[in-house]
């Protein structure tokens, strides 16, 4: 791979492996936008062809992502946990 490609796909990987466990901790807007942002550049990368099931996964999660960094509890300035989302669906039905 040349130089300017960037760091390697294995990294961005690795780094956001290490944010999600960072946010599943101490959710916060921050964070939820650097994962966005990681996600965008895993997406971009030109070895993630190779990888069909990361590129989907990472495409799947790239909007709800997005909407974690966009909401920011006006009391607390943090996120409810990633799954707070599926489980106050699952109690409405």
């Amino acid at each position: 791979m040349p130089q300017n490609q960037g760091p390697a796909l294995e990294q961005l990987h690795a780094d956001l492996i290490y944010l999600m466990n960072r946010y599943s901790d101490t959710p916060c807007a921050h964070t939820a936008a650097a994962i966005t942002q990681l996600l965008q550049r895993i997406l971009k990368h030109p070895l993630i062809e190779l990888f069909p099931e990361l590129r989907c996964q990472c495409a799947r999660g790239l909007n709800d992502w997005r909407c974690r960094a966009a909401y920011v509890s006006r009391s607390r300035k943090t996120l409810p946990p990633a799954h707070a989302d599926r489980t106050a669906a699952a109690t409405l039905h």
